[in-house]
């Protein structure tokens, strides 16, 4: 009872009102388990209210803790409020607070999103309670049970940023697959002075090296952690991802190469050996020695040690010897097959001399081919195919071996001996047969008869009791085709005296007149020997034409063909005269004066009889 009489004039002794600043750690949680800061509350009057809301958690049970009535009056008002109202009023009114003389307790619960309340407390003796306790007993705390007082604790404010620990690199192989979690997890750690080790806070800002995993190169990762106290530290960390593994080469230790080909070394190189980077398709090759290059026209063995360096500069290097060898046989110059005429036949020493030999090493200029078989030296004039097998070495034994084909002609033609012209009259009537029999033949190789000649061309045949020239050719062919001709020139003449024919005609004419088919035509006609018609005439013979300004007596036969193909022939002897006066039979004339020409000429005929001639 004494204490509360000296609150109450303590109270009544203040004049003046106290106010308090508003507390910077408003927007933390206390430091203990007391929310509420007397500094953080405006104070006057009997009035309580806070300068700044006080930082709650949601969802959350929390007991409100005041001195009761007789401490600091009977007409208490409380009021705390954030997103929701959670007490207002008189606490003997409020259902969730506990009131009795010493002190009031209030429960409740934060909503879900809750972050700050507000507090307002008012009470008849509160102005002159805090004068002398201050806050003694104003306590707001988590939990549903209201506990012992304890004063505010400020909390305990963090302001140095954390700090990472761990290299600013990083250095890996291209073949390791290693993720930027797991670089970070296993290699960078980050200690709060505070919070401790929050290196699961740990974010990552920017990232150069996902996605290059295996790809050589140097990345950037910048790395930032916040602790509690929102207190933020950057990192900065550079992956190396390397290449430290060298080329592989494999190949022969020797590589033989032809003189004739000579090859470079990087074509050696390429042909011949395998060089494999597992990082680096395109490759730089250096030769380190080189002993063949100056030396590949040579034949002999040269020494060669071949370096390759990848992009990371990583090398390799292979030693071997290449062995520079003739394995080319020699050629030869000429022809494989020969063929020797029995005219003129070839030797075996012939043959060889038109050969010559040439190889890519070694001088064959005065090598003479060796002879392995020959079929040709005892068969050279009979007629056929032999064989020569020769062979030449060069300085390396490289051997070449030739057949030779030898084809043994024979192109001399046989020969056919007999008369190449023969006379005779026209009565002999000489057959080809006779002929045939005044020839023989012989020939180089074949046994030939007469039964062998054939005719290639006669003109006689046909004309054998004709008066003229006439030709036949004779032909004959060996075995081998070769063929010889033998012509025979035949003149037949007239060796018969004549005879007269009565029914043919003797025609005379002068020399200023002429005679021709159409003056026969109408002369067989008017003599009635040809019926009227239309006929073609053909001269079988004509000594005459050409001869009209020669006197003398001339053969002039016609043949008459009608319309229905009957043929009628009829020989004229014409004798070309000088006189000028001639008789004439007028029954026979054909034709009058003015046909024959402007001088006056007769004709006359006389039927003789004449044997007929065969003509073509």
């Amino acid at each position: 009872m004494k204490k509360k009489i000296l609150i109450i004039l303590t109270f009544l002794i203040v004049i003046s009102l106290k106010e308090v600043n508003a507390n910077e750690f408003a927007s933390y949680f206390p430091g203990g388990k007391n929310y509420l800061d007397a500094d953080n509350f405006i104070i006057g009057d009997n009035h309580f209210v806070t300068e700044d809301n006080v930082v709650v958690k949601a969802s959350t049970v929390y007991t409100l803790s005041i001195p009761g009535f007789d401490w600091i009056g009977e007409d208490t008002y409380i009021e705390v409020s954030g997103k929701e109202t959670y007490l207002l009023g008189n606490p003997n009114e409020i259902a969730e607070c506990d009131v009795d003389p010493t002190s009031t307790i209030c429960t409740f619960t934060t909503s879900e999103t809750e972050e700050s309340l507000f507090f307002e407390i008012s009470a008849s003796m509160l102005s002159m309670f805090y004068d002398y306790y201050e806050m003694e007993g104003f306590q707001l705390e988590e939990g549903s049970v209201g506990t012992h007082y304890e004063e505010y604790i400020h909390p305990l404010i963090d302001t140095t940023n954390p700090e990472f620990s761990g290299s600013g690199a990083y250095i890996k192989s291209y073949q390791s697959n290693e993720s930027i979690a797991t670089i970070i997890n296993e290699h960078i750690t980050v200690i709060d002075d505070i919070d401790g080790d929050i290196t699961n806070r740990i974010v990552i800002v920017s990232d150069e090296y996902t996605t290059h995993e295996q790809i050589v190169g140097e990345y950037d990762v910048h790395l930032s952690v916040t602790d509690d106290a929102n207190n933020e530290a950057f990192f900065n960390l550079t992956i190396m991802v390397k290449d430290e593994i060298p080329p592989v080469i494999t190949g022969p230790n020797k590589v033989t190469v032809s003189i004739s080909d000579l090859p470079s070394i990087q074509t050696i190189m390429d042909d011949n050996f395998v060089i494999y980077d597992e990082y680096d398709n395109n490759l730089n090759g250096y030769t380190i020695i080189d002993e063949y290059s100056p030396n590949n026209s040579i034949l002999g063995e040269y020494s060669i040690t071949y370096e390759v360096v990848d992009d990371s500069l990583n090398t390799a290097n292979a030693s071997f010897d290449i062995e520079v060898v003739d394995v080319t046989i020699p050629i030869m110059i000429g022809n494989n097959i020969h063929n020797s005429y029995l005219s003129n036949p070839l030797s075996v020493t012939e043959i060889l001399n038109s050969l010559s030999f040439s190889d890519n090493y070694s001088d064959l200029t005065d090598v003479t081919p060796t002879i392995i078989s020959d079929e040709f030296s005892s068969n050279e004039l009979i007629p056929g195919t032999y064989y020569i097998n020769i062979e030449i070495m060069d300085s390396s034994n490289n051997t070449l071996s030739e057949l030779l084909t030898i084809n043994v002609i024979d192109d001399v033609p046989a020969l056919i001996f007999g008369p190449v012209d023969y006379n005779g009259s026209y009565n002999q009537n000489l057959l080809l047969s006779d002929f045939k029999d005044m020839l023989s033949v012989s020939d180089n190789v074949d046994a030939l008869s007469n039964n062998d000649i054939y005719i290639i061309s006669d003109t006689y045949s046909s004309r054998t009791s004709k008066i003229g020239d006439y030709t036949i050719v004779f032909g004959v062919k060996d075995s081998n085709n070769n063929e010889s001709t033998h012509q025979i020139d035949i003149t037949l003449f007239d060796g018969v005296a004549p005879v007269i024919y009565v029914d043919n005609y003797i025609i005379t004419v002068n020399l200023n007149s002429t005679f021709n088919e159409n003056d026969a035509l109408k002369l067989l006609l008017n003599s009635n020997e040809l019926n009227n018609g239309n006929y073609t005439i053909v001269r079988l013979i004509d000594e005459y034409t050409g001869n009209e300004k020669n006197p003398g007596s001339y053969i002039y036969r016609l043949s008459f063909t009608n319309d229905e193909g009957e043929t009628y022939e009829k020989e004229f002897l014409v004798k070309v005269e000088e006189t000028n006066i001639i008789s004439i039979n007028k029954d026979l004339l054909v034709r009058n004066i003015a046909v024959y020409s402007f001088v006056l000429g007769y004709v006359t005929f006389v039927l003789i009889k004449i044997k007929k001639i065969n003509t073509i």
